[in-house]
């Protein structure tokens, strides 16, 4: 079984970075232009599911920190100020 491909958004984002290059030089065939324009979709999906990962991570230390702050996760803090 192949090994899991981690990825690492800042060098996704190079190479989508350097494909963009590629492709606007306008030196590259229309079969070469189709398979970097699809490595870099590939690549930018890649790097839109690693940040949701991210940001469920970020969910989940906010959301633990408001229940730190108010005892449960769901309570309106504002809801004893009567």
């Amino acid at each position: 079984m192949a090994a899991a491909k981690t990825v690492n958004v800042e060098e996704s984002f190079d190479k989508i970075d350097k494909i963009i290059e590629e492709l606007q030089s306008g030196e590259l065939s229309l079969n070469e232009s189709f398979k970097k324009y699809k490595e870099g979709m590939d690549l930018a999906l890649s790097c839109s599911k690693e940040i949701e990962k991210i940001e469920g991570k970020v969910k989940v230390i906010e959301d633990s920190m408001n229940v730190k702050e108010t005892g449960t996760a769901d309570e309106d803090p504002g809801q004893f100020d009567d």
